[in-house]
């Protein structure tokens, strides 16, 4: 007997089944902040050490404006912009069982979750999840430049 997992199997049966079951609730949750499949990042950035430098004005970078947040799959990263002059920047990778690559960001909340288990992790540096905290890295802005110091 094949298995699903509770992710794929909400997104085959949630546009379906659990809307009239039981009401757009649990409908708008399924699809209102869905992982989103990014491409992957390719240009606007440099490593050189334990400094890698971002140009935010490169359009791969563009999602941190209009979402708020990317996960930098290909550096293990997730990036946060907080204002116009605040990032931050964090492991993807779950401190729980060290999944990556499955977030998603609630601004309202100030936290990420891990959808592999559904664990939240503040924003704060500080706050730990299960697991523990969400490791930060040290970031310095300079006009369009955001280094992150691995």
């Amino acid at each position: 007997m094949k298995t699903l997992n509770r992710r794929k199997f909400l997104n085959k049966s949630c546009p379906i089944l659990l809307s009239t079951i039981v009401g757009s609730t649990l409908l708008q949750y399924c699809t209102a902040e869905e992982i989103a499949e990014q491409a992957p990042i390719s240009g606007g950035y440099s490593v050189s050490g334990n400094v890698l430098t971002i140009d935010l004005s490169h359009s791969d970078f563009g999602a941190l404006d209009s979402k708020g947040w990317i996960n930098f799959a290909s550096q293990n990263l997730l990036l946060l912009k907080k204002s116009a002059t605040e990032y931050k920047a964090f492991t993807n990778i779950c401190p729980h069982e060290r999944v990556k690559n499955k977030w998603s960001y609630s601004a309202s909340t100030q936290k990420f979750t891990c959808h592999e288990h559904d664990n939240a992790y503040s924003s704060d540096c500080a706050t730990a999840g299960k697991g523990g905290v969400l490791d930060c890295y040290k970031v310095a802005l300079s006009g369009t430049q955001l280094k992150v110091y691995l």
